[in-house]
């Protein structure tokens, strides 16, 4: 399957980058260039046109994977289910009947299928920080996606809390934030796009340069 082998190989390696912040700053270097030309070769092995095409694919198969399990259990009359909460992180609700608990109870809190669920809300919650930070990272390189993939990447129930915030820039300098497939500015004119649209995520230098940096100032802080 390879399919399967592509995400396992994908997960490894960002275990493996976790791991690495443990060291010092020198073999931090040496292991973030492995890293790097890893991803680079699963990329180009696996058919994508770069590790940034490769890493989002990932994240949503990784997630697609998650919930198509069993996200709720039911032990001795205690229900444990497994949710997305509005900032888009995972967390574990415990119910007794209709009243909700505060924590999962001693009894059952190492049962197999509870402990799955918490290893569960662990990688969902690792992809909520890891994805976050990716987008920061290709905000500071400049890298563009295609109109399909930012619409893909709002599909996602965890990094479209993070899209959902980020103002976009069009290869035809349109800017604002991605909604119902348009980008919408501080004053909430809609500026419509098309298939044919590549976007990036603006740079305060870009609000800057296109002169409505204080615009959206405005608006956040509104």
């Amino acid at each position: 399957n390879s399919e399967k082998d592509v995400l396992n190989r994908y997960e490894y390696i960002q275990q493996f980058k976790k791991e690495s912040k443990e060291f010092g700053s020198m073999k931090q270097a040496s292991e973030a260039l492995a890293i790097r030309v890893a991803l680079e070769n699963l990329a180009r092995n696996a058919g994508y046109p770069d590790p940034i095409r490769l890493t989002w694919a990932m994240e949503t198969k990784q997630i697609q994977n998650l919930l198509s399990k069993e996200t709720q259990v039911t032990i001795d009359g205690v229900t444990v289910g497994l949710i997305i909460e509005d900032d888009g992180k995972a967390e574990l609700v415990v119910f007794r009947d209709d009243k909700q608990l505060k924590s999962i109870p001693t009894k059952i809190k190492k049962d197999k299928a509870i402990v799955e669920l918490g290893t569960y809300r662990k990688i969902m919650r690792e992809q909520w920080m890891r994805s976050r930070k990716g987008l920061e990272e290709a905000m500071i390189r400049g890298d563009e996606f295609l109109y399909a993939e930012i619409k893909n990447l709002f599909e996602h129930p965890v990094i479209v809390k993070h899209v959902e915030k980020l103002v976009f820039i069009s290869n035809d300098n349109k800017i604002g934030f991605f909604h119902d497939g348009n980008l919408v500015d501080a004053q909430g004119e809609i500026h419509e796009l098309n298939e044919n649209n590549t976007l990036r995520i603006a740079h305060c230098v870009d609000l800057h340069q296109h002169s409505v940096w204080s615009d959206f100032q405005h608006y956040c802080f509104k």
